[in-house]
């Protein structure tokens, strides 16, 4: 899962509402003080939002306990009477995420609703808060919870306080809402000649009510006027006492539903009249016939006899009254949660497709703070079906819909880290922390205790950034402690994985069998000693064979060690016998030497041959036999050891003077730049974010950054908030060598679409986001505001 876009509005210098699109690299530009890292602050707030509850925090805990002074500092001017509006995007990836749909398949044919998982189905998710001041609470609530399923809004959450709040909206018509079986449901509705709900007509006939009303017949349509007038007007008459409360109930339902509508507002004022059984209200001396139904419906209809204008006029003028009809059901989930009569209060008018308005009965639902329900468990409500099976299944909808993309959004910035402007520089006395925690990334000192918990790939990763000349090439590298069996401190670079460590190995094993001390080699002397001289049960074939394979490799290590040093000591004096020939000593000793060695062994090597031509053959045979024992001693069960045992410690490594420093002896510039390079290797899921990265830096090591970022995308998404052209610039450059085709060999391919480049500027009404484009040719599509990066220019004229 990563972050994809962030909306702000009325958050610190953000007004109207900016919004910022994430790509693997993100860059954030403009000028000090303008508010750059408020996009930081406003991630790790929601975090805290979330976590925690808290929407009124004096400190955010992800940025090290940073200052933000509450609510009232954060919201636009000060101004408590303005509410915050955030809103996060995040895409899921191949990722399953956080779901409640744990009864589903077991309970759909049950039930006869075939539902599965909205959260699980739905590729990207978007989470929106509006944040308020409760003057009574004094403090800061969410006041409205929007979520949305693959760009559609699928469900809202209200409340006017701390304590209280209500589900005021469900996208019965969303894709992911819909259950998998409802193109049989509807079939089964129209086969039944029910009444069928305008969308679902749309659906399966293609009728648009809201379609021009001069492609339809004149009759046809008010004869289903007529038809929808009596259908709604006949019970709601049938049941008044007298005209007097009919006109009651019938002013109180207008209220009810012009209260949510203000375009009917104006109905309010108009004169009411029944007239031979018909009810109307009067428009410009023209009678208008209507009817409403329990459920706040009204249906406008017409007279023939005494209305004065035409239908099709009258109804292009008031466009969407005509049609609502709240009668009934979009699908078997919309009948299934507003089915049970209910508290007429309790049921509203939602309009989601055009003007298609749907039933929605509102529930009250539990919360953490405000329109925030609690994370991580089922989302409890005052709905009462007939069953308890009905009610759990809709409860873990409600729960997949409203609690899951929080589980999931919080889990994202948990996972992700924010490295601040000043970075730590340990000093000889720093002690590794124990636990690392997200909050100690701010001062970078996080990142010199992960390298003490770091496996061998990743200090291997490391240190290439660090010394490679087409990387970072900072002039330094890590060197690894090897302890446990072996005490031996050797530069990363020559310590490409256990094999190669052997020849360190085997001298110290040498070392020690030859002079039988046991000090540092003592657990694998012991080792080597209880194979020796174990004794097994011929009956157990596994244990036999283990132990005969086991007592084999020591034997024939022995051979070729033995077999290794004749070959040492013979090359040794086959170099002395080339340097006394071509000595200046007398020919007569050289000869006597001769007749001495008649019948040695270096007779043989020299038969037919130069010297260099019998060195380089014992040479060759030298180091297949040393090549065979290196190849025997990593078989050895004794010296398979895992590589993150063997790695004891760390250390930074000065490649020049070739020695081991420590993180204050090196750069500053190298050492306020290592949380992001330990970041980039690291870190496996979430975002990481970066305040300057560039400081006390060199522009070739600044241009390198770009690579550092780009090479580093597969788990995360970069934040960087930078001042430095030269990071851009290489960034650019590997745009254009991949569409030409150029990128050096072992570089992974950048292209235009994984980055995004904003730039903030301050305006009257806010800071403003102006994202600046980029094309194949890493070439700016938009010029920067005010010329920025201009000063290369400027400075040469």
């Amino acid at each position: 899962m990563k972050i994809t876009k962030i909306s702000l509005t009325n958050f610190r210098a953000f007004k109207q509402t900016q919004t910022i699109e994430f790509a693997p690299v993100t860059l954030l530009f403009g000028p000090n003080s303008v508010g750059k890292s408020t996009v930081l602050k406003a991630l790790f707030y929601v975090q805290q939002i979330l976590a925690k509850g808290q929407c009124n925090p004096m400190y955010l805990d992800a940025l090290n306990k940073k200052y933000i002074g509450g609510f009232e500092n954060l919201v636009h001017k000060r101004d408590l009477d303005t509410n915050i509006t955030l809103k996060i995007e995040y895409d899921k990836g191949d990722a399953i995420g956080s779901s409640y749909a744990y009864l589903y398949e077991l309970l759909s044919e049950e039930l006869d609703i075939q539902l599965s998982s909205p959260v699980i189905d739905a590729q990207t998710i978007a989470v929106e808060f509006e944040i308020a001041w409760h003057k009574f609470e004094k403090t800061a609530y969410i006041k409205t919870y929007r979520v949305e399923f693959d760009g559609d809004v699928i469900a809202e959450v209200t409340s006017s306080g701390p304590k209280q709040a209500f589900l005021t909206f469900l996208n019965y018509i969303h894709p992911l809402l819909l259950p998998a079986n409802h193109d049989e449901w509807l079939q089964v509705q129209k086969d039944s000649e029910a009444n069928l709900h305008p969308y679902n007509r749309l659906l399966l006939d293609g009728v648009d009510v809201y379609e021009n009303h001069d492609e339809r017949d004149q009759e046809e349509w008010e004869k289903l006027l007529s038809q929808k007038l009596l259908e709604h007007f006949s019970p709601l008459y049938e049941n008044a006492v007298d005209e007097d409360e009919l006109l009651k109930v019938l002013e109180a339902h207008l209220h009810n539903y012009a209260e949510n509508h203000i375009k009917f507002r104006a109905l309010l004022d108009k004169k009411y009249v029944i007239e031979d059984e018909e009810i109307y209200f009067e428009i410009d001396d023209n009678k208008f016939g209507f009817a409403f139904t329990n459920d706040s419906t009204f249906i406008i209809g017409l007279n023939k006899n005494t209305l004065g204008i035409d239908a099709f006029e009258f109804l292009e003028k008031h466009k969407g009254i005509g049609y609502s009809s709240n009668n009934y059901f979009v699908s078997a989930l919309h009948e299934l949660i507003n089915l049970n009569e209910r508290n007429q209060r309790n049921m509203i008018s939602i309009q989601d497709h055009r003007e298609y308005s749907l039933l929605h009965n509102v529930l009250s639902i539990e919360t953490a703070i405000g329109a925030l329900p609690p994370l991580s468990k089922k989302i409890r409500t005052d709905l009462e079906l007939d069953t308890i099976k009905h009610n759990e299944i809709i409860t873990e909808l409600l729960s997949d819909v409203l609690v899951a993309p929080l589980d999931n959004l919080l889990k994202l910035l948990n996972e992700s880290l924010c490295i601040g402007p000043i970075r730590k520089i340990p000093d000889a006395n720093y002690q590794p922390l124990p636990y690392i925690e997200q909050s100690d990334w701010y001062d970078g000192s996080a990142a010199w205790s992960m390298l003490k918990k770091a496996s061998f790939d990743e200090l291997k990763e490391i240190h290439k950034w660090m010394s490679d000349r087409d990387k970072l090439n900072l002039g330094y590298g890590i060197s690894v402690k090897v302890a446990k069996t072996f005490n031996l401190h050797n530069p990363i670079y020559d310590t490409h994985n256990i094999e190669s460590l052997a020849p360190k190995m085997d001298d110290l094993i040498r070392w020690h069998l030859s002079d039988k001390r046991l000090t540092e080699m003592e657990g694998v002397l012991k080792a080597i000693s209880e194979i020796e001289n174990r004794v097994v049960d011929p009956s157990n074939e596994a244990e036999y064979k283990y132990d005969f394979e086991q007592k084999a490799i020591i034997k024939q290590y022995h051979r070729l060690e033995k077999e290794e040093r004749n070959l040492e000591f013979l090359l040794e004096d086959l170099k002395s016998r080339k340097d006394f020939e071509q000595s200046s000593v007398s020919l007569e000793a050289k000869e006597l030497l001769k007749q001495l060695d008649e019948d040695n062994e270096l007779e043989e090597l020299l038969k037919n041959k130069s010297f260099d031509e019998a060195i380089a053959d014992l040479t060759n045979r030298y180091e297949d036999v040393q090549a065979k024992r290196y190849a025997v001693l990593s078989q050895a069960d004794f010296l398979k050891l895992d590589t993150n045992d063997l790695i004891k410690g760390y250390s930074i490594w000065d490649q020049q003077n070739d020695i081991s420093v420590e993180p204050n002896e090196i750069g500053t510039g190298v050492s306020q730049l290592m949380p992001l390079i330990v970041a980039a290797v690291t870190q496996k899921s979430g975002l990481v974010a970066c305040e300057q990265p560039e400081l006390h830096l060199h522009p070739r090591v600044q241009v390198a950054i770009g690579d550092l970022l780009s090479q580093n995308t597969e788990h995360v998404n970069y934040l960087i908030e930078t001042h430095s052209e030269h990071l851009i610039l290489r960034l650019l450059k590997r745009i254009r060598q991949n569409t030409d085709k150029e990128l050096p060999f072992g570089f992974k391919a950048f292209t235009k679409e994984k980055i995004a480049i904003n730039y903030l500027e301050p305006s009257k009404e806010g800071v403003k986001v102006k994202k600046i484009r980029v094309d194949d040719d890493g070439e700016f599509k938009d010029r920067w505001p005010q010329g920025f990066f201009s000063e290369r220019k400027d400075e040469l004229m």
